[in-house]
């Protein structure tokens, strides 16, 4: 990440300018005033279970916190287990940590700790306190009573990505990276000593810099207000959004997806498993839209009849409505008028469905859009490790003219392709990668005609089959970079390996050395004068697990630069809720085993953990990447060895007797997931 203090002036004027700040430190600041009155350490000294945890319904501490006070910051996401105590509605029973034999013991010990952790803020906690690894909801909690000392911001990665773009080395917080407290006091420093950032409301700091660092693109999620759209009337008259699904109830008072799941399954398609989870699915994406997210009402599946915007309200259960009670609060463009798109099949059986922005801008061009938030003006940042990287690419570039970014899946390497283009361009004040650079991804049935020129067949208006000769896509390429000698051009070739790379390439071979640019050959069959130019640059990636370096062309390999992409353990070295274990450590015992029986080419990348460019944070997020990137890697480098694969990530995961995958770590308690992946760094 860049140091932004060099372009903070245009930051400050673009979020103020963009956002309503007045509005949401009023609502922080009559949150807090309320907090004050309500939970005093006297009060927390004579809490009861019932007051403190969520599962029970009604207004409790942990409720408090999570559900009703974003504006003081967000600690939703993951699970109920951050609270470390919590009344599970599916099991019907208190969940409490093991070492406890009832709650009430458990919640002694944990109401003891809360006291010692508020008392005794500038000495910090020990292991021994249960709330040591419960990052946020310790952090909201010490902002809650000491708002003057921390600032509301309770995620470590969200820190650690702030304090690196205030131009806070990494050494300097590196050592207080597994403590959300220690960093928050850091950043507060820090900001304290940065003007006007210094003279604002904690809140404000904390919305703008959410604002200008992980603003990401528009979330556009289609609703469909009842069959037909019958009730669009009143959500245009109330300026909110609603959904049926009434008899499971305030969606607020579910501990986390799993429980609201297990309580939607009972009431609902209790013959459809697979039908169950669907729907339980849309509504909670329902209940997950967050202020800024773009509301599209369909009515039927080919017309789009509203837009709006979620606002800082967000969800409400409204017990006042006859039906449809789930409800999202949403200020409406006011000068959209409806529109037909191309009929949306799937819509019919979808209520709530995530659309793709490219997708709704392509059906509402030259119709009235409100700005869009996203964030394109943003110049773009590099953190120091891509700065030296990218440099060492450039030369390598400038002297062979291609080079080919080899090593394990998941490394990242079409990724630092495409940021390399960005960065390359960026030093020429070039804004857009568009026109500067293509992609292709070779396979096997990928040739010569697609890529340089062939004949094509195309029926004719009397239904005959005629060839045309049609240039190839590197062909068209490199006819556009002649028309501009003074800009560099980059052709980005993905899985080069998988591809038959001489066929391909053919007599163009030659003219890839340096010193053959703008050497021209006769192409066989259009018998066309062709060169490569000079600003032309190659950039392949390869994945080493595919097919070693070593069985390459030789006269292939003296043309291009290698430059190996090994996993990067420092970019996923942040904590996943309550695991013990950084996913940086889980992969490095993954990676170890591999290199024992593989070599080191068939390790895993680090891009499995990571999400959006930033390192995944939460259980579930840690299942989905286990059960469907990292377990069917590792099968079929494995090739259905199951007690090899049971050697590689703990036979919690393998069952190797029924030679099948343990599945049920994936839907059942986070407890036996996490002990499992806890093994897996134990050995």
């Amino acid at each position: 990440m860049t140091n932004i203090l060099s372009q903070l002036d245009y930051y400050i004027e673009r979020y103020e300018s963009e956002v309503n700040v007045d509005e949401r430190v009023k609502r922080a600041d009559e949150l807090l005033e309320e907090f004050q009155q309500k939970y005093s350490l006297d009060r927390f000294k004579t809490m009861t279970l019932s007051e403190y945890a969520l599962g029970k319904g009604g207004e409790t501490y942990s409720w408090w916190i999570e559900y009703y006070s974003d504006a003081l910051g967000s600690i939703k996401g993951g699970n109920a287990k951050k609270h470390i105590i919590y009344y599970s509605k599916d099991k019907e029973e208190w969940i409490f940590p093991d070492q406890f034999t009832n709650e009430l013991e458990a919640w002694e010990k944990l109401r003891s700790d809360f006291i010692q952790l508020i008392e005794q803020f500038g000495e910090g906690i020990d292991s021994s306190n249960l709330l040591y690894r419960s990052n946020m909801v310790k952090t909201k909690t010490l902002y809650l009573f000491y708002p003057d000392k921390l600032l509301p911001i309770y995620s470590i990665p969200d820190i650690q990505l702030f304090l690196s773009a205030l131009g806070v080395p990494k050494e300097q917080w590196k050592p207080y990276k597994d403590d959300s407290v220690a960093l928050n006091r850091l950043l507060k420093e820090t900001i304290e000593k940065i003007d006007p950032l210094s003279m604002w409301h904690p809140v404000k700091v904390m919305n703008f810099l959410y604002y200008t660092l992980k603003k990401g693109k528009t979330r556009y999620v289609k609703v469909a207000p009842g069959r037909n759209a019958e009730f669009w009337g009143e959500c245009k008259e109330g300026n909110y959004i609603s959904i049926g699904w009434d008899e499971v109830g305030d969606l607020s008072k579910y501990p986390d997806y799993h429980e609201f799941k297990a309580a939607f399954q009972k009431l609902y398609y209790r013959d459809n498993a697979k039908k169950a989870t669907e729907k339980a699915n849309e509504v909670w994406l329902f209940y997950s839209l967050e202020p800024g997210d773009r509301i599209v009402v369909n009515k039927g599946t080919s017309q789009i009849i509203a837009i709006g915007t979620v606002t800082n309200e967000g969800y409400e259960f409204r017990e006042d409505l006859p039906k449809h009670k789930h409800t999202v609060h949403v200020k409406w463009d006011e000068n959209f008028s409806p529109v037909t798109i191309p009929e949306q099949k799937y819509w019919a059986f979808k209520t709530v469905y995530e659309l793709q922005e490219k997708e709704v801008e392509k059906w509402l061009k030259g119709t009235h859009q409100p700005p869009s938030v996203k964030n394109d003006e943003n110049p773009p940042s590099f953190t120091e490790a891509e700065e030296l990287f990218f440099k060492r690419m450039q030369k390598v570039l400038e002297r062979k003219g291609q080079c080919i970014l080899y090593g394990p899946p998941g490394t990242g390497k079409t990724y630092s392709a495409r940021r390399y283009v960005e960065w390359s361009l960026y030093q020429l004040d070039i804004r857009q990668t568009k026109g500067y650079a293509e992609i292709c991804t070779f396979h096997p049935s990928y040739t010569y005609e697609d890529f340089i020129e062939g004949f094509k067949p195309i029926s004719t208006k009397h239904g005959q089959v005629s060839f045309q000769l049609e240039d190839g896509v590197f062909k068209r390429f490199c006819e556009k970079a002649r028309q501009n000698p003074g800009v560099p051009f980059y052709f980005i070739i993905d899985e080069l390996n998988r591809g038959n790379i001489p066929k391909i390439f053919g007599e163009l071979i030659t003219l890839l050395e340096k010193d053959k640019r703008n050497v021209e050959i006769v192409l066989p069959q259009s018998k066309e004068l062709f060169s490569i130019p000079e600003n032309v640059y190659i950039i392949a990636t390869m994945n080493t697990s595919d097919r070693s370096i070593k069985m390459m062309d030789a006269a292939l390999k003296r043309r291009f630069a290698f430059i190996e992409c090994l996993p990067n353990y420092d970019v996923i070295d942040g904590v996943i809720d309550e695991l013990t274990y950084s996913p940086a450590m889980i992969l490095k015992a993954i990676n170890q085993k591999l290199i024992e029986k593989g070599g080191r080419d068939k390790q895993i990348g680090h891009s499995y953990f990571m999400k959006h460019g930033e390192q995944i944070t939460t259980i579930e997020e840690l299942k989905e990447v286990f059960e469907f990137e990292i377990i069917p890697l590792l099968q079929e480098y494995c090739f259905d060895n199951y007690e090899e694969l049971a050697y590689l990530i703990g036979e919690e995961f393998v069952n190797v007797e029924e030679m099948r995958i343990n599945t049920d770590l994936f839907t059942g308690q986070d407890d036996v997931f996490i002990n499992a992946i806890n093994n897996i760094v134990k050995g």
